[in-house]
Parts: C-alpha cells; structure tokens; sequence
C-alpha cells in the first residue's frame, strides 16, 4: 500500500506548529545541569526567530511549488536534534545575520543594485567582529552574484564599502576618544616584503615538515557524537542535492538559480568546516539553515517510494541522533 504521509505532512498548515511544539518540549526536557536557564532560553528564542526568518525568506522568494511550511519545519527539527545547539553561543548570532544577508541578496536576482549589494554585505561586516574568519565566505558571495547576474563594479565597490563601514566607525570612535589600542577585532600589523616567509610560517597550525595533514590533525579532537551529527547533516543535504539536479527543471528560472545560489553557500561553508573543524558547532547552524532549504525541497516536492522510505528513515535518524547528542 503506497503512503501518503509525507504528501499530507508537506502539504499540511499545521506541521510547522506541531513541529515548534516538539521542539521546544525537546529544547527543555533534554538538558544538562551545567546549562543555565537564561543561556537556554536565549539560545531557544534566537532558534525560533531563526525558524521565522527561514518562514518569511520561502515566503518572499516563492521556494516551494505548493503552500509548504516543510522548509521551516525541517530547519526546526535539526536544531532541536542537535542538543549542543541549545544554549546561547556565537553560532546562533553567525545563523541570525547570515540569514539577514540573504533577503537584500535574493532581491539582486538579475539586477545589479548597489543599496542591496550594500545591505547584503552589511551583516557579514558586523559578523566579522565576533567571527572574523566569516569573510573567508565573501568570495563565495561574490561568485553567487555574478552567477545571478547581479553584479557590477558599482555593486562590487558598495560590497567592499558595507564590509568596511563598522571598522571606519569603529576607527572614528577611537580616533576621538584617542585609544588606537585593538581598534580591530584581529590585531593587523604590517610586514616588510622580507618578512614575508616568516609570517606565512608562524601562520602554519603546526609545524610539521608536511603541512597538508596538519589541516587534519583537528579531526583527532571530534568526538562520536560530532561525527554522528555531521553525517546525519551530510546525508540529508546529499540527498537534497541529488534530487534538486533530477527534477530542478520543474521550477521557475529563478527559484532554479536561487537553489543553486543556496547550493554554491553549502558547499563554501562545508568546505570552510572541513579545514576549520574547530569551529564545528559555530558553522553547524549555518549549514542546517541551508540543508534545510535544499532537503525541505526534496521532501515537500518528491513523492515516490523511495522518498517515502528516506522520510521514515530521517524521523527515525533524528530520534536517534538527538539520544546519542543528549547521552554523549
């Protein structure tokens, strides 16, 4: 007998509800005791406003084909599984700008405007004082504009403009006060060309005679429970990606390239998370939010058997994996 739960599930109004409510019973049920209250529920009201914003960001560029609240569900429920995501930290305020870029940006769809080039970018500049290694992303965003055709010198320079902006104010206020001291959130020194060799060298993670695997060696610090997360995260973006490239077609030529804007921001973060696997669960949010997007797609769109199996295999993988993060 063919089942129908996941067409009811996709199509239902009450699933983003029904989901919220689990998760917030999960989000305060599984708890450590070295967890403050204050820290949980700041972390639980950053989460929801995040779901919010996913709700309004599917709503506002149409990313589904029929009247689905699977996108913001889907991002809830990987928050929720993932306990170590439940106290306040600063990935919750690198997912909560990152997702404010993302409204003026999908507006730049074949149009080079430099206000939204400027409002885009402006969210990644103020991310930068508690996150600087965040502008590593900026060529990714760059490449994705182009590929939308929204790029221009002028919107190229407003971009440089908007990442520049918080440290000319930042720098305008020392100036007046007159303390120089750490005006940045990096300290930036200058070095003569002759310097050079010894700066990129000091810059090494370790110093090995090899420097290829010392980009691994962090690995050696994850435990069980990450792994377990990061292939559970993995495998539903895999599958999100497989089926976006199978039956993409049957979108609008924008939801199409907005999908694969989406899709060009996954793959950057992942790789920036493969190289930087210390920063595992400040980058996690960020890739669940697109994950989400990508996986909500296959789910609330593809309706055969095998999807219907990955669908219980997912619900029966999130119960799991929310049990092995909360008894890790």
């Amino acid at each position: 007998m063919r089942l129908e739960f996941q067409k009811a599930i996709a199509g239902s109004q009450f699933t983003l509800p029904v989901v919220a409510a689990v998760s917030v019973i999960v989000w305060l049920l599984f708890r450590w005791e070295n967890v403050e209250w204050t820290s949980l529920l700041v972390g639980l009201g950053m989460s929801a406003f995040a779901v919010y914003m996913l709700a309004e960001l599917n709503n506002r560029n149409v990313l589904l084909r029929i009247s689905s609240r699977l996108i913001s569900s889907l991002f809830a429920m990987l928050l929720a599984v993932v306990i170590q995501l439940h106290h306040f930290q600063t990935g919750h305020i690198i997912l909560l700008l990152s997702l404010a870029s993302y409204f003026p940006f999908f507006q730049m769809y074949q149009s080079a405007n430099p206000l939204l080039t400027f409002l885009a970018y402006l969210p990644l500049a103020f991310l930068s004082f508690i996150f600087p290694q965040i502008l590593f992303l900026v060529p990714a965003y760059w490449l994705c504009q182009i590929y939308m055709r929204g790029m221009s010198w002028k919107c190229w320079f407003s971009s440089i403009l908007a990442l520049l902006l918080p440290y000319w104010v930042m720098f305008g206020i020392k100036f007046y006060v007159g303390d120089f001291d750490a005006w940045l959130p990096v300290q930036v020194q200058w070095y003569s060309l002759s310097q050079l060799p010894s700066l990129l060298s000091s810059m090494m993670p370790y110093q090995v005679e090899n420097p290829l695997p010392s980009l691994f060696l962090g690995y050696k610090n994850l435990t069980i429970v990450q792994y377990v997360q990061f292939v559970y995260i993995l495998s539903l973006l895999s599958v999100g990606i497989v089926d976006m490239y199978l039956y993409s077609y049957l979108d609008k030529t924008r939801t199409r390239i907005i999908y694969r804007v989406i899709l060009i921001h996954a793959l950057s973060v992942l790789l920036f998370l493969l190289f930087q696997i210390q920063y595992f669960y400040l980058l996690l949010p960020l890739l669940i939010a697109d994950t989400a997007i990508i996986g909500g797609h296959f789910i609330a769109l593809t309706y055969n058997k095998y999807s219907h199996i990955f669908c219980l295999f997912l619900l029966i993988a999130s119960i799991a994996v929310c049990l092995i993060s909360y008894l890790e």
